[in-house]
């Protein structure tokens, strides 16, 4: 009867190569399993890795341009708020104004004057809108808040309204206060940068601008109407006289026509809106058609790597089994 021989350092030596290469095709798998995609791009692609290359660029490409999207979305909807917040907090109070100077006597105007103080704080705090430290109507100065002090700008106004004269007076006063590159808004009171924000970005090298700083004629607009209307009992002339009569006018025209300027703000903020909303769905579509096309070239089925990697499992564990009985034999236990 023919004996075989035990196993040699040759035959051992074998196993171990053999295990070291389940351990190698193990982690191939399962790094394919996790990512979804061939460890071997030269042979996946048959050698034009090129191609891939291009494709992962351009993938690399969008997902960056999907996030300064969202950033430029993010932003866009925080200044909407701020002016939508800075309109809805006039709460009507032009209408009202006008009628309580029509009909409503002394305690009805100066209820909208205590009413006009209290709206100047709820517009000026919307207007305050930050994203993450940028303030985001201070122009290309957005690490200074856009505005001083709300008694800052009541302290002046009341100031015209007791040195100025009669109420043309006033008013020539104040359209220089407000409107004037010298005037004392813009060297008072709003302390944000002069220059426009940098345009918002929305990918490919594309970008929109929106021009809104604390500045704006129709921010100027609605404080100067709220201060007028807060202040004008300080002008010297009763409630309900002709020249008490033009000043409040000219604060109940100010809110009007900021009213309005805010409203056509809005509208032009909706349009870019738009505009990012469809850059966005333009980069989620172009995501689609490349991923496919990436995938179609290096992808690797994930369930069936989930398969081969539990099958390499076994093996290795076959194969550890298999070396550790080995490297257990000797003469004496064979002979046994």
């Amino acid at each position: 009867m023919q004996l075989t021989s035990f196993p040699d350092l040759l035959s051992y030596s074998r196993r171990n190569r053999t295990t070291a290469a389940i351990k190698a095709r193990l982690d191939i798998a399962s790094q394919e399993a996790v990512t979804g995609l061939k460890a071997d791009l030269t042979e996946a692609t048959g050698g034009r890795t090129g191609n891939a290359h291009l494709l992962s660029k351009a993938l690399n490409d969008i997902e960056q341009g999907s996030r300064i999207n969202a950033m430029s979305t993010s932003r866009l909807d925080m200044i909407s708020q701020g002016i939508s917040g800075a309109r809805n907090a006039m709460d009507g109070i032009d209408t009202r104004a006008i009628v309580a100077l029509n009909s409503e006597g002394t305690a009805a105007l100066q209820n909208i004057a205590e009413a006009a103080k209290a709206n100047l704080n709820s517009v000026l705090s919307s207007l305050q809108s930050k994203q993450g430290t940028r303030n985001l109507f201070s122009g290309n100065a957005p690490d200074t808040p856009p505005f001083a002090s709300v008694d800052t700008l009541l302290d002046d106004v009341r100031a015209i309204m007791t040195t100025s004269g009669g109420p043309a007076d006033i008013t020539a006063a104040l359209d220089t206060y407000f409107n004037s590159p010298d005037g004392g808004f813009q060297t008072d009171f709003y302390t944000g940068g002069t220059g426009n924000p940098p345009p918002m970005q929305i990918g490919d090298g594309e970008a929109i601008n929106l021009e809104i700083r604390g500045d704006n004629q129709s921010i100027k607009d609605t404080l100067r109407g709220l201060a007028v209307m807060a202040t004008a009992e300080t002008s010297g002339y009763a409630i309900g006289s002709t020249e008490f009569g033009e000043i409040f006018s000219d604060g109940i025209a100010a809110t009007t026509k900021g009213t309005s300027g805010f409203i056509a703000l809005e509208g032009n903020m909706g349009i870019l809106s738009e505009v990012l909303e469809k850059s966005s769905r333009r980069n989620q579509f172009e995501s689609l058609s490349l991923n496919a096309a990436y995938q179609s070239l290096v992808g690797r089925d994930q369930f069936e790597a989930a398969a081969e990697l539990k099958q390499l499992e076994v093996q290795l564990e076959s194969s550890y089994i298999i070396t550790s009985r080995l490297s257990d034999l000797s003469l004496t236990n064979y002979l046994r």
